[in-house]
């Protein structure tokens, strides 16, 4: 039984629900519509605040138009113009947008109303940024009169600095004028110590020569070895037969003893005793027997 009451009461329950089936479909359409109409309103609402954005946005490029043509930007504006075009396309493209949302606002009212709002956050947000490109404008015409000032200031510096320049230039001229006499002058010294140099010269051809010539000093500081290498090199003797010579030569005067043909002759004795005067004319006219020997006194 208790069965039975309680499918009844099932059905009972189910003829209820057939009843108000359609009373509910009826409802849930109206509240899905209230929700659609408000969705749609919510929407132009969003709209209207990104119209209302956008107009904040206009005034204020056009606030940074006005500040680039006072800063006689040219390029600027026309990055500007780049910007409006691609901001044109944009909205566009939000147009675009918009109608494709039109067609779908019955299902996404909602939807709708929330980019409504972002929009509108957006447009605020564009009408910020238009606002702060019309101060950064203001600044930069600022900027610009300034370096205009500037540039005025550097034309008249350079004016200046030029006009040094000149009277700089001016002077190297002269300073080189004055040098190039200096100069003739100098070529004049030297042509007149040249010719007292030639003068020198013939006064000296002129004059009578020592009897100690500058080469004997030189020669002076060699060995009696070296003296006889150097003579012997001169007659073309060579190798072994230098040798040969040089040390027959050596001890034909009895300098072999002691190193001594090693000395500086500077150093030897400027006289002879008499032992050693017999053996120099011994020895000398050993060597006239097949040589011419002049004999001189000092160095004539």
């Amino acid at each position: 039984m208790r069965e039975l009451e309680s499918e009844k009461r099932e059905l009972e329950v189910c003829v209820e629900m057939r009843e108000l089936e359609p009373k509910m479909r009826e409802l849930v359409v109206c509240v899905r519509e209230e929700r659609a109409q408000a969705g749609d309103e919510r929407a132009r609402a969003g709209e209207e605040r990104a119209r209302a954005g956008e107009e904040r946005a206009r005034a204020g490029e056009e606030r940074a138009r006005a500040g680039e043509e006072r800063a006689r930007a040219g390029e600027e504006r026309a990055r500007a113009g780049e910007e409006r075009a691609r901001a044109g396309e944009e909205r566009a493209r939000a147009g675009e947008e918009r109608a494709r949302a039109g067609e779908e606002r019955a299902r996404a009212g909602e939807e709708r109303a929330r980019a409504g709002e972002e929009r509108a956050r957006a447009g605020e947000e564009r009408a910020r940024a238009g606002e702060e490109r019309a101060r950064a404008g203001e600044e930069r015409a600022r900027a610009g009169e300034e370096r205009a000032r500037a540039g005025e200031e550097r034309a008249r510096a350079g004016e200046e600095r030029a006009r040094a320049g000149e009277e700089r230039a001016r002077a190297g001229e002269e300073r080189a004028r004055a040098g190039e006499e200096r100069a003739r002058a100098g070529e004049e010294r030297a042509r007149a110590g040249e010719e007292r140099a030639r003068a020198g010269e013939e006064r000296a051809r002129a004059e009578p020569q020592p009897q100690e010539p500058a080469s004997m000093k030189r020669t002076a500081l060699l060995s009696g070895r070296e003296h006889l290498l150097f003579y012997g090199r001169l007659k073309n003797l060579k190798d072994s037969d230098l040798d040969q010579a040089v040390e027959e030569s050596l001890k034909s005067v009895n300098l072999l003893r002691g190193g001594v043909s090693d000395n500086p002759a500077g150093k030897y004795s400027g006289g002879l005793d008499p032992a050693s005067r017999m053996n120099l004319w011994t020895v000398i006219k050993r060597a006239k027997t097949n040589s011419a020997i002049i004999l001189t006194t000092h160095s004539m």
